[in-house]
């Protein structure tokens, strides 16, 4: 996860190569509901097995602060994030879902509707050339990690990404450091396809994976 990335990109590979797990594995389903505060007319929902992803909200902040406040979920971010920080992050995922029809979720267990984190979209670009595409990014609260969850959240996103988005790929952009998150994409199929810098200087790769791969394992 991270701000827009800068232009100066290197491939280093292409997307291809066998998946882990099939699609079919961790269903997704699409359902459509009423509004929520802080949170557009229609509702984008995805479910597995254990989760459930809804649009974020401002009644989310308090949830969200408990990752941006936590020094060691946030130590491949420039800096922890403030509650008026966290207010930007809603307002500019809320936008986000008005202009592009995507955004990061909430992501809460379905047996007891427990916080976890969030996972999505946000849009990036990489490179000079085209215009924003959707990047599956995740941050899960840290006593929640080691179950799976944003791996299964991941490949919802990536699932519903494709089937509703029409997009030719999709991309997770990852510090070098990060191999938490590295192992996170390289479940969802995703390889390495470029090197990119941050503004804080922090080596990033972007995983990519394309339709045509999804399709090899996902069916039409």
């Amino acid at each position: 996860m991270g701000c827009r990335t800068p232009s100066n990109v290197e491939p280093v590979g292409r997307p291809g190569g066998p998946l882990p797990r099939a699609a079919s594995d961790v269903p997704a389903l699409l359902a459509i509901g009423g509004p929520m505060k802080g949170a557009p007319r229609v509702e984008i929902r995805i479910e597995t097995e254990r989760l459930q992803l809804r649009p974020m909200g401002f009644d989310d902040a308090d949830r969200l602060a408990s990752i941006f406040q936590d020094p060691v979920a946030m130590r491949h971010y420039p800096s922890l994030i403030d509650r008026p920080g966290t207010i930007r992050w809603i307002e500019r995922t809320i936008t986000n879902y008005e202009r592009f029809g995507y955004g990061l979720l909430v992501v809460e267990r379905r047996d007891d509707g427990e916080f976890l984190g969030q996972c999505g979209f946000i849009p990036q670009t990489v490179g000079d050339e085209g215009g924003p595409e959707p990047e599956i990014a995740y941050l899960f609260v840290r006593r929640h990690w080691g179950h799976g969850y944003a791996t299964e959240a991941a490949r919802a996103c990536r699932d519903w990404g494709f089937r509703f988005l029409g997009v030719p790929r999709l991309i997770s952009i990852i510090s070098i450091h990060n191999e938490p998150s590295i192992r996170v994409a390289e479940r969802n199929g995703m390889v390495p396809v470029a090197e990119i810098t941050k503004p804080t200087g922090v080596p990033h790769r972007v995983y990519a994976i394309t339709r045509e791969v999804w399709r090899e394992f996902a069916g039409p």
